[in-house]
């Protein structure tokens, strides 16, 4: 999957494009093709380092939180969802893992 992300905290220089193994979904979540995502005034904070404290990340960290796609995958436990059901979302921001 290509993906924006950053290695270290800073301004919109250290923001990088990379492709990264997509990753398989647990029993509980689906993998989503994303079509749309954003970067909203909280992933700028979270970019520049201002959220460490509160939301804590791993790098390769991957900013952004909101999303819209089409469903590709599902986990063995999802019964509410299918493959190719469009969706919006939103993860929590520190999930943003590459």
């Amino acid at each position: 999957m290509k993906a924006s992300y950053i290695n270290g905290f800073g301004g919109p220089e250290v923001v990088r494009l990379g492709n990264f193994p997509a990753p398989a979904p647990q029993a509980h979540e689906s993998a989503v093709r994303i079509e749309m995502a954003s970067v909203n005034p909280l992933g700028l904070k979270m970019i520049a380092g201002y959220m460490e404290q509160v939301f804590p990340v791993t790098f390769p960290y991957t900013p952004g939180t909101d999303f819209s796609g089409v469903i590709d995958t599902v986990g063995s436990a999802v019964t509410h969802l299918k493959q190719g059901d469009r969706v919006v979302g939103r993860t929590a921001p520190s999930v943003g893992a590459a």
